[in-house]
């Protein structure tokens, strides 16, 4: 079995490769891509409660929080490098 790092790795270049090889188009040239998303059920259950409870579709909701987690990991990468 591979460590799990490894294995990470392949699914994630495989994703990016797959997305890159429609149309030629690099992700950062495209305005939406589907990415494919398996979660347990009662994470989905929450996730749509509290989509709703804001106002938003669970779409809205997992963007809100992605722009959050890549946000904070750029501003912790902007601060090591200083």
């Amino acid at each position: 079995m591979r460590p799990r790092n490894d294995r990470n790795r392949i699914m994630n270049d495989g994703i990016l490769n797959s997305y890159r090889g429609e149309l030629g188009l690099a992700l950062a040239d495209r305005d939406v891509v589907e990415v494919p998303l398996l979660l347990p059920g009662w994470q989905v259950d929450a996730l749509a409660m509290a989509a709703q409870d804001r106002g938003q579709t669970a779409g809205e909701m997992l963007r809100h929080v992605l722009e959050d987690f890549i946000t904070s990991l750029e501003e912790r990468q902007t601060y090591a490098t200083r």
